[in-house]
């Protein structure tokens, strides 16, 4: 059996050089030679776990091994620097968060590598404002236009098919300058040039140049490494999970994380990532003629299986909610507390692109980072509004019932946002639903699904209440009338019913009313 015990007491000597600030940053190779037993016996055990244990059969002893070094690593942040520059140095980070089957085993890991973050942290805490970083191109300059025109009625587009024009397939047209092209900013080309709705790329990670490295605080390496590892991802998505949850944990400790990861791009790049052959970034690599197709990128998920991806949504959420908007109200309600740091006005623009939102809704991936998201971009913004409308109406008019649950769940979220535009987006938005509704009324069970979200929506909140009531020539007679199905007209009565009762009750009683009429409804049907 293996007990931890107590560290002998050398290995607390220097933990106590290590408080004391005795070589915070010291090398890798300075950190192998320090021979007192305490480090050694962890390097040992460190060694043993991820080349020995992590590859046996029986990990009964896992759990107690992972336990035994967190103990240790908590009374030594030298230990916790060593553990970290070595697990970027041996490649454990990859072969343990990506390439590794093992769930237990990526779990155990990166909680060894949070762990050892979380105790360095304030030692290195100080150095993170002044940590250098390699030069990166500059954002280049973006030209926003927005365009909305047509009918309601729209289709998806088939994959490798153009949009066709129409107000549900307008968007957001980005176009990079043209110097932008020159400086080397593509990660991974996209499937062909792009003349719109398009995005600069993120810039190329710079740890990954020739040039010598100066020494940085080792959470701040463990961040650079992952970054470097990204294009890897999709090679892994069927256990890529944990190196997304240690992403985000890693942008959670706080603003310093998370300022360095907006300084070197990382939503673009994981943007760019998700999105793949579809990304909006634009540009081609200088070596590549421009008659030449781009090398399809890997793709990710089959069609039983999506990869494992909320994580990162989580991570984008809070990667814009950390950040200044670049609107004229820089906080909105779901901004992060404190100061709000700087992203660059392209990636700004990238994470409310129609191409993402497309992708993230359609996948269903953790819903509510998307509606925090999508709240976040629309908040006093009516271009933003316009853009996410689109893409939720869009969906909603051609997604099968079973898909409709992440398109309905954002647009309450969306049109509930208590701003100046309120009363605005609410006219703009319910109209385009009820056209949608009445388009597809031949659709039962999906029109029936849109009835109760839009009944959840007024039933909690009066403005979009009041717009039905004040509306119901528009709506009333076609439901109850023109209903194809007796569910369909029984969803109608008791959708006038709740929103008349929760006019004439207090909140919490209506609610309790929808709540009542919802069980009735379900036995009817």
């Amino acid at each position: 059996s293996v007990s931890p015990g107590p560290p002998p007491a050398d290995h607390d000597a220097t933990a106590a050089a290590a408080a004391a600030g005795a070589a915070p940053l010291a090398p890798l190779a300075a950190l192998n030679e320090m021979h007192d037993v305490g480090m050694c016996a962890l390097r040992l055990g460190c060694h043993f776990v991820v080349e020995t244990l992590a590859h046996a059969k029986d990990k009964s002893l896992l759990p107690e091994w992972v336990r035994m070094l967190q103990m240790w690593l908590h009374r030594s942040p030298v230990a916790c620097r060593w553990f970290l520059l070595q697990s970027e140095a041996a490649g454990w980070v990859r072969s343990l968060l990506l390439a590794c089957t093992v769930s237990e085993m990526r779990e155990k890991f990166a909680q060894l590598l949070l762990h050892a973050a979380a105790v360095l942290r304030p030692l290195e805490l100080h150095l993170y404002p002044i940590a250098p970083l390699l030069p990166d191109t500059a954002p280049p300059v973006v030209v926003v236009t927005t365009s909305l025109s047509g009918s309601l009625e729209g289709t998806d587009e088939e994959e490798g098919e153009e949009e066709e024009p129409g107000m549900l397939d307008a968007g957001v047209r980005l176009a990079a300058h043209e110097d932008a092209l020159a400086g080397g900013i593509l990660t991974s080309p996209p499937k062909r040039a792009r003349t719109d709705s398009s995005l600069p790329a993120p810039a190329a990670s710079s740890s990954l140049a020739a040039a010598p490295q100066p020494e940085l605080p080792a959470g701040l390496r463990l961040l650079g490494c992952l970054l470097d590892l990204l294009p890897e991802a999709p090679h892994h998505w069927r256990h890529f999970s944990h190196f997304f949850e240690t992403a985000l944990a890693m942008a959670q400790l706080g603003p310093e994380e998370r300022g360095w990861m907006l300084r070197r791009r990382f939503a673009s790049h994981l943007v760019d990532f998700y999105l793949a052959d579809e990304s909006p970034c634009v540009g081609l690599p200088a070596h590549l003629d421009e008659g030449r197709a781009a090398p399809r990128r890997a793709r990710m998920g089959d069609k039983c299986t999506l990869p494992q991806l909320e994580h990162m949504v989580a991570l984008l959420s809070l990667l814009a909610r950390a950040a200044h908007r670049h609107e004229p109200v820089a906080r909105t309600p779901l901004s992060l507390e404190g100061r709000l740091l700087h992203m660059a006005a392209d990636e700004y623009q990238l994470l409310g692109h129609g191409a993402l939102l497309r992708r993230l809704l359609k996948d269903g991936l953790h819903v509510a980072a998307i509606c925090d998201l999508c709240e976040h971009l629309c908040y006093e913004s009516r271009d933003a509004t316009e853009t996410a409308l689109h893409v939720i109406l869009s969906g909603i008019d051609t997604m099968d019932n079973e898909q409709l649950g992440p398109y309905l769940t954002t647009f309450c979220h969306v049109v509930d946002l208590a701003d100046s535009l309120a009363a605005w987006r609410i006219d703009w938005a319910l109209q385009r639903l009820l056209h949608v509704i009445s388009n597809n009324m031949r659709y039962k069970q999906a029109t029936i699904s849109c009835m109760r979200a839009l009944l959840s929506l007024c039933v909690l909140s009066s403005r979009p209440r009041r717009w039905m009531l004040h509306q119901r020539a528009l709506w009333v007679k076609e439901w109850l009338l023109s209903g194809l199905s007796s569910q369909v007209r029984c969803t109608a009565e008791h959708f006038i019913k709740a929103i008349l009762a929760a006019e004439s009750q207090p909140s919490a009683a209506a609610a309790g009313a929808a709540a009542a009429g919802d069980t009735a409804v379900g036995a009817a049907l």
